[in-house]
């Protein structure tokens, strides 16, 4: 080998592990929260079943010892509960104001099952890893214990996950790379008040062009890496099937959301002196022109 050769190798094994380092320089906050089952409670579940306490344990254990940044749910419980508002969420409700207050890139839900027996006793624990914003699934694991003559849920816990970490997390880390690499995702719904005088086809003397040109140059322009999905446009409407942005803020390194996006959106109307209203519910943006 000639030392032009030596030289192209070693550039190229130098820049492919600087690729690899970035990728894996934003390494994903976690929280592992229980899943509630039919006539189960998210707000008491942990106290009516003791069990599930040390199974999230055991979980959020099996993500600090790999360097994970782990958050505490039981900590969380107890700030919403003191906000008198969340007693009257149902179930789905009260899910959604754990995923928005979570403050980490992954929640991961458990569902805990203990099978006694003559021959032994197990633990089955069902682990799903869900993108915070998005809601949209990463991994999904069954994991089980052998069975053994003992009341102790924790070593059995420890075991089931022992079973399964590995893959699970394989999977949920190479679906995050995928995220830091190609940004978010949010849903954007522009639509118009019964009572506006615009429509996506009124001209906007600021800029001399119909609105509906204004918004999708500014759309794909703003996307990260330019990419937008824009699968309605009507007079009255316009729908952003799939809006990309960023997970962290380079400057500040905080972490991106939509109400990101949605401060975005707000300030170009500002611009245009155009009056909105923006509304965040379930991952989609509801813009709506005054």
């Amino acid at each position: 080998m000639n030392i032009n050769t030596r030289i192209i190798v070693l550039f190229l094994m130098t820049a492919m592990t600087a690729f690899a380092q970035e990728t894996r320089t934003i390494q994903p906050s976690v929280m592992v929260i229980p899943r509630a089952s039919e006539g189960e409670d998210l707000r008491t579940i942990i106290d009516a079943r003791p069990e599930i306490r040390v199974a999230i344990s055991s979980v959020k254990q099996g993500f600090d010892a790999r360097g994970y940044d782990t958050k505490d749910f039981e900590t969380l419980l107890k700030a919403l509960l003191r906000d008198e508002a969340v007693t009257q969420d149902n179930q789905s409700e009260f899910r959604n104001r754990i995923f928005q207050n979570a403050g980490t890139d992954i929640v991961v839900e458990i569902d805990f099952m203990l099978n006694k027996s003559s021959s032994g006793n197990s633990v089955r624990i069902v682990l799903e890893a869900n993108e915070t914003d998005s809601g949209n699934s990463l991994s999904s694991k069954i994991c089980e214990s052998n069975k053994f003559y003992t009341e102790d849920i924790g070593k059995l816990s420890d075991m089931a996950i022992k079973s399964c970490i590995e893959p699970f997390l394989e999977t949920m880390n190479e679906k995050f790379d995928g995220i830091v690499k190609d940004g978010k995702r949010v849903k954007i719904d522009f639509s118009f008040d019964q009572d506006s005088e615009w429509t996506m086809n009124s001209n906007v003397p600021s800029k001399n062009d119909k609105l509906k040109y204004i918004l999708e140059d500014w759309l794909y322009e703003e996307a990260y890496k330019n990419y937008a999905q824009i699968t309605t446009v009507t007079d009255t409407k316009m729908v952003v099937e799939e809006f990309r942005y960023p997970l962290r803020d380079p400057k500040t390194n905080k972490n991106n959301t939509p109400r990101t996006v949605e401060r975005t959106i707000d300030r170009f109307f500002g611009r245009l002196d155009i009056p909105v209203q923006i509304d965040n519910k379930n991952s989609t943006l509801y813009v709506t022109i005054k």
